[in-house]
């Protein structure tokens, strides 16, 4: 059976309660950063293509965010939502691997922000 890919009405729906509080950049942002979790967790999924050897670029997966999806966290005013929202999309832990494949030192303005965090901790 065949899984249909994410829409971007279901990413939104899973970022509904920040909208009010992200610029426009941020929730773009945001909304690409829930569809990359999306179309990587089906992909990885059993019984995926994926999983019956078929190549990451015919099923979805991906290894980091695209860079014009990263652009939009490089320009939105609300980088610290941005990043605890980052932060909660990997269950808490940040590791290096997860900050490249969402950019997150592409876009960061401030080292003190990903401190507070608990990134560096």
């Amino acid at each position: 059976m065949r899984t249909p890919l994410p829409s971007p009405n279901q990413a939104s729906i899973q970022v509904d309660d920040s909208r009010r509080a992200l610029d426009a950049n941020g929730f773009r942002y945001l909304i690409s950063m829930r569809s990359f979790y999306i179309l990587n967790k089906r992909a990885s999924e059993p019984g995926s293509p994926e999983s019956r050897g078929a190549t990451h670029r015919r099923t979805g997966w991906r290894e980091r965010l695209r860079y014009r999806d990263i652009i939009w966290a490089f320009h939105s005013e609300t980088q610290g939502l941005l990043m605890s929202a980052s932060l909660a999309a990997c269950q808490g832990k940040l590791t290096w691997n997860d900050a490249r494949a969402l950019g997150v030192f592409l876009w960061l303005n401030s080292v003190e922000s990903m401190v507070r965090k608990g990134f560096c901790s």
